[in-house]
C-alpha cells in the first residue's frame, strides 16, 4: 500500500499524459468523441482490489489473491474513456488509436455486454483496449519512482474503454448502485 501511495502522484502524470495524447490523437479525425476522460486509480479503490480473494485451489485450502502481484497485473491504475455518441463511432475511435503504433502497442481488444435482462441486471456495452504506452516519458518518470534501480523502458499497459454516452451514463449510475451502495437490496431490476 505504501508503494502505491509514494508513487501515484507520478501515476497521476501518466494518467495526464496519456489523455493529452489521445485528445491530440483524435482531434481532426472522421469522428471526434464528445469527451475523453480518465482518472488514476485512487488509494482506497487500489486497497479494495488487492484484497480481492478467489476461492482455494483445493477443497478447504487458503483464500488466493485474486492479484498477487497488482503492479505486473492490474491494467486499470491508468483508465481512460473515449464518449463518443452513436455505436459505430465506436469501431472507428478503436482504430484510430490501433494505427498509432508508434505511440500505443494494441495488446487487447474486445467488445464488453455488461449485464443481461437473464441476470436481472441491465447492462451497457463497452469496447475496451489494454493499450501499451512506447518509450513514454512520463512513464520513465514513473518507473525511476517504483525503483530506481531498474532502467526505465516507458512502457506501462492501461486500459481505454470507448463507449457511447448512453453507455456511460448507464455505466456510471450502475457502478454506483453495484458497488458503493450500503444496502444491497438497492439494486434490483425494479426501480
Amino acid at each position: 500500500m505504501e508503494i502505491y501511495e509514494r508513487v501515484r502522484p507520478a501515476l497521476k502524470l501518466v494518467t495526464r499524459d496519456v489523455l493529452h495524447i489521445l485528445r491530440a490523437m483524435l482531434k481532426d479525425t472522421e469522428v471526434t468523441p464528445l469527451f475523453v476522460t480518465g482518472r488514476t486509480k485512487s488509494v482506497e479503490s487500489f486497497r479494495e482490489k488487492i484484497s480481492r480473494v478467489e476461492e482455494p485451489l483445493e477443497p478447504g485450502g487458503p483464500p488466493v489473491l485474486k492479484f498477487p502481484d497488482p503492479f505486473r497485473t492490474l491494467n486499470d491504475m491508468v483508465g481512460v474513456r473515449v464518449i463518443t455518441k452513436l455505436p459505430a463511432e465506436n469501431a472507428l475511435v478503436a482504430n484510430i488509436i490501433k494505427r498509432q503504433r508508434q505511440v500505443f502497442d494494441c495488446r487487447g481488444d474486445r467488445e464488453k455486454d455488461i449485464g443481461s435482462i437473464e441476470s436481472g441486471t441491465y447492462g451497457y456495452s463497452s469496447r475496451h483496449l489494454i493499450l501499451r504506452t512506447i518509450q513514454n516519458e512520463a512513464v520513465k518518470d514513473y518507473q525511476q519512482a517504483f525503483n530506481p534501480d531498474i532502467p526505465a523502458n516507458g512502457s506501462y499497459f492501461f486500459e481505454c474503454q470507448i463507449r457511447t454516452v448512453f453507455a456511460h451514463a448507464w455505466s456510471e449510475i450502475e457502478h454506483d448502485i453495484r458497488f458503493k451502495a450500503e444496502d444491497p437490496r438497492a439494486w434490483t431490476p425494479h426501480f
